[in-house]
């Protein structure tokens, strides 16, 4: 028996009704089912296709053939009923990243035909139009667009917005004269626009006429005086023309202006400080900037932050520190601030407010792994080891997105339990920083070290740390534990010529004249390793003169002293 129209319709609409609530409360997965049900009962309307097509089009899993038929589906959509301007607006943006630019021109046509009135539809039209120029260089596209601007300008005057169109146009058809008659017309039109005054400079500056451009320039500010935007204006224009202190002066008027948003200004020094912070007779001219934008603007926190970076580029440590804090104060919000102030501390030297930075950022943001590390690394430098393995155990319950920072974390552990001779915690801590990151060099260093120190698995310990020297050849400290491992190995010939590279690079080898090129400072522990090794070569006298320079870096190292006063090697 035949179904009856009027049954399978009020289906439909019920079901489609059902969709909608599906979709009001966000059960988008319900709304697609529901949806499709209503197609499948209705397979010729364009509305309910167009509906899922929408769905089908953002989905990641869609595929071509998927997407041809949302497409497709969106396109039959706009056809049925094109006076709907929300589902022909959809349908050209598709269309648009589809990069099917006669069927955007198409949308737009057809709305600009049967809206002549607005502005909107001849707007698009022209810009789809120019863009189809743009990619075949079709002279008709663009002729076309221009009669568009001038039927727009017709009814609307000369406009800024209109303008800068035409003047685009005409400049992908390099047709001066035409630009230049157009901005004739636009200054005659509106004498006492600044806006219109600046577009003018700047399309002259661009055509490479700087008498014109700077002209129109000095037209605006003489309209209005405190425009900030004209300050902007001149200041790339003088800047382009090599004028240093033109550029300088007016910087610090847009700076100073009261009508510039914070943005525009902050873009403006940004770009200024990037340029010329290389330079050190700029940084009290930079200096100044800053101080005027700070009074301007007391409650930017990003301000302190670039303020903070600059100093810190330039050396400024302290300034850096000071700045950032500030930032934290007025946002606290930005884990980022926190890490780099602790950071910062560090690099002072500054262990105790480096913790205190780090402390009070972990009770913060106690799911970021990275303040576990900076509080860690604080207390570990303070030799408190058992406070820092109390911070560190929590690690194992994080969620990392970083195999980096769970390295550092884990390699930082095992430095620790190492420190603490929890041998069989420390090798786990280590395979763990290696595993979650193989290029981790300095964790294998470390590890090979620790096992040198134990006396065990040394075969492991010399891979580990001959796979640190490749990785890192110029590093004195990882060369001094592979020529260490080898040592404990009793493969003194090699372990001979690997400190012999560490010293070397310290600048350090006797009888070789040369300097440290690594700017590391120079730590009792490697001159003793070399010492223990020569002698083990043979070559107690050259052994005993290491020991010497280790005691007068370490003079209240017991075994030094023993191995400096008996001239000998002494098991510890």
């Amino acid at each position: 028996m035949a179904a009856d129209n009027s049954t399978e319709n009020s289906k439909t609409d019920f079901i489609f009704l059902e969709a909608q609530n599906a979709f009001e409360d966000g059960r988008i997965d319900d709304y697609y089912f529901l949806m499709r049900r209503a197609a499948a009962l209705a397979p010729n309307d364009t509305f309910i296709a167009g509906k899922i097509a929408e769905i089908n089009i953002l989905m990641p899993t869609s595929d071509s053939t998927i997407m041809r038929e949302a497409y497709t589906a969106m396109k039959n959509r706009f056809l049925a009923d094109p006076t709907y301007d929300v589902y022909a607006t959809m349908f050209a943006n598709i269309a648009a990243q589809a990069n099917n630019i006669d069927d955007v021109i198409a949308v737009w046509s057809k709305l600009d035909s049967l809206q002549p009135q607005r502005s909107e539809p001849a707007v698009n039209l022209a810009e789809a139009l120019m863009g189809k120029f743009a990619r075949t260089n079709d002279t008709t596209s663009a002729i076309r667009a221009l009669n568009l601007f001038n039927r727009l300008e017709s009814r609307l005057g000369p406009t800024i917005p209109v303008t800068s169109r035409k003047i685009s146009t005409y400049l992908m058809l390099k047709d001066t004269a035409a630009i230049l008659n157009e901005l004739d017309h636009l200054t005659s039109a509106a004498p006492a626009d600044v806006d219109a005054q600046l577009l003018t400079g700047t399309v002259y500056q661009n055509l490479q006429m700087p008498d014109k451009a700077l002209e129109f320039f000095n037209k605006a500010q003489a309209i209005d005086p405190e425009n900030g935007q004209v300050y902007i204006c001149k200041a790339e224009f003088f800047r382009n023309r090599g004028d240093s202190v033109a550029y300088d002066k007016e910087v610090f008027k847009a700076l100073e202006s009261q009508e510039l948003e914070f943005d525009q200004k902050f873009e403006l020094l940004t770009g200024y400080v990037t340029k010329l912070y290389t330079d050190t007779l700029q940084w009290p001219r930079i200096g100044e900037m800053f101080a005027i934008m700070q009074d301007l603007n007391p409650g930017e926190a990003r301000l302190h932050d670039f303020y903070s970076s600059y100093n810190d580029a330039i050396g400024q440590k302290e300034l850096a520190a000071e700045q950032l804090s500030y930032s934290i104060a007025l946002d606290p919000s930005n884990p980022m601030r926190w890490s780099d102030l602790s950071i910062l501390y560090f690099n002072l030297n500054d262990t105790a407010k480096a913790l205190e930075t780090a402390k009070e950022a972990h009770a913060l943001y106690p799911e970021e792994p990275g303040f576990y590390l900076l509080e860690a690394s604080a207390l570990q430098m303070q030799g408190k080891d058992e406070e820092a393995l109390k911070v560190l155990e929590g690690i194992d319950s994080l969620e990392y997105g970083n195999p980096i920072l769970e390295s550092n974390l884990y390699a930082t552990r095992g430095d620790i339990l190492s420190r603490l001779n929890r041998e069989d915690e420390a090798q786990k801590a280590y395979k763990h920083a290696v595993d979650a990151n193989p290029d981790n060099y300095m964790a294998m260093n470390n590890w090979a070290y620790h096992n040198a120190q134990k006396g065990v698995d040394l075969d492991a310990a010399e891979l580990y740390a001959s796979i640190a020297c490749a990785g890192s050849p110029d590093d004195p400290t990882v060369i001094d534990t592979y020529a260490w491992v080898l040592f404990k190995k009793k493969e003194y010939d090699k372990a001979k010529t690997e400190i012999n590279r560490a010293l070397k690079l310290l600048g350090v080898m006797p009888g070789e004249e040369g300097e440290n090129k690594t700017g590391r400072e120079l730590s009792s522990e490697i001159f003793d390793h070399a010492g223990d090794i020569y002698f083990w070569n043979q070559e107690p006298k050259q052994a005993v003169e290491f020991w010497k320079q280790a005691l007068e870096l370490e003079p209240e190292n017991e075994l030094i002293k023993k191995k400096v006063r008996d001239g000998t090697y002494h098991f510890e």
